[in-house]
């Protein structure tokens, strides 16, 4: 599986008659429905091979955090390496695994995170 990032690389053209169903382009609204303008956008694949990912947070040094799954939580750099920073122990049942992740508004100074994730208990999974 691949995670890509949507990069916007140009200003909205207001009143552009481009169908968004054949052009690759976002199409932008100012309130309510229709097309107010268009925005062309690019993917980029940042890093492949992942197992089922879930949740994303940026980094301060702009590198992400992303959940997979089934418990592994990776730090991704710009250049698209991979660190295993941590293995959570998860119900992997139906939609169970680390899903969630969030860091605390002042992750920088405190460096507290935050995941969301199934465990399992004697009576079966659970969501904390």
């Amino acid at each position: 599986m691949r995670l890509a990032l949507v990069l916007l690389l140009a200003a909205c053209q207001a009143n552009s008659e481009a169908d968004p169903r054949r052009d690759p382009r976002c199409v932008l609204v100012d309130y309510g429905f229709g097309p107010a303008s268009v925005l062309p956008i690019r993917s980029e694949v940042i890093a492949s091979g992942l197992e089922v990912p879930w949740g994303l947070a940026f980094l301060p040094d702009r590198s992400m955090l992303v959940s997979e799954r089934p418990g592994r939580l990776l730090r991704i750099t710009a250049d698209g390496r991979k660190h295993e920073l941590a293995r959570v122990r998860v119900a992997r049942r139906h939609e169970g695994g680390l899903l969630g992740i969030a860091l605390h508004p002042d992750f920088a100074h405190n460096r507290w995170l935050y995941v969301y994730y199934t465990a399992e208990t004697r009576r079966g999974p659970r969501k904390p």
